[in-house]
């Protein structure tokens, strides 16, 4: 696993943004409805869902995995990853903003120790933004375990891990890679 470089929104953000009613983009109808996307495609497997988007006359898909406050209901937690067809899985995953970003996170797959530590790329009042790419045998764990952890740091100093379900996660990455060769 690594970190990624990306000097522009990661995709992860422009899939959110879409799916989230409280991040719509202003052509959301104003009853609160979703706007529909023509070309989309949106599946569930398990805890996992794949999105897929037309763009530039080609299908770019990604595998999520949205969760909510128990009391309110809003998005607390997102991943989202665009599998390749070579065995990586670049995105992000987007986290509350009560992180202290200079700490960053930690992962860690099944309860092992941490394996790797990303840096907070930004924080703003939706949350704090991460970005990784799991590739090559890292990727394949990631396909074939049952919880991802993602560790950081309160403001306050108090430690926060945020659990992640793989159930449907392997199945969601065979799809999304299976939707992208059809044509639109």
């Amino acid at each position: 696993m690594t970190s990624g470089a990306c000097k522009k929104l990661p995709l992860i953000l422009l899939f959110f943004i879409m799916s989230v009613p409280d991040l719509a983009l202003p052509q959301t109808p104003a009853d609160g409805s979703q706007a529909k996307v023509a070309g989309r495609i949106d599946e569930v497997h398990g805890k996992w869902s794949v999105t897929c988007l037309p763009r530039d006359g080609e299908r770019v898909c990604a595998v999520r995995q949205i969760q909510a406050g128990r009391e309110s209901g809003k998005p607390v937690l997102l991943i989202e990853l665009r599998p390749s067809a070579q065995g990586a899985g670049k995105g992000g995953n987007m986290l509350p903003n009560t992180l202290r970003p200079e700490t960053g996170v930690r992962l860690a797959l099944d309860g092992g120790a941490a394996t790797i530590n990303l840096p907070i790329r930004d924080c703003n009042d939706k949350g704090c933004a991460v970005t990784v790419t799991f590739a090559g045998p890292a990727f394949e764990k990631l396909r074939n375990g049952k919880q991802l952890q993602v560790a950081g740091s309160g403001h306050d100093g108090t430690p926060k891990v945020f659990s992640i379900d793989l159930n449907g996660f392997s199945d969601a990455v065979a799809r999304s890679l299976q939707l992208e060769q059809q044509r639109n």
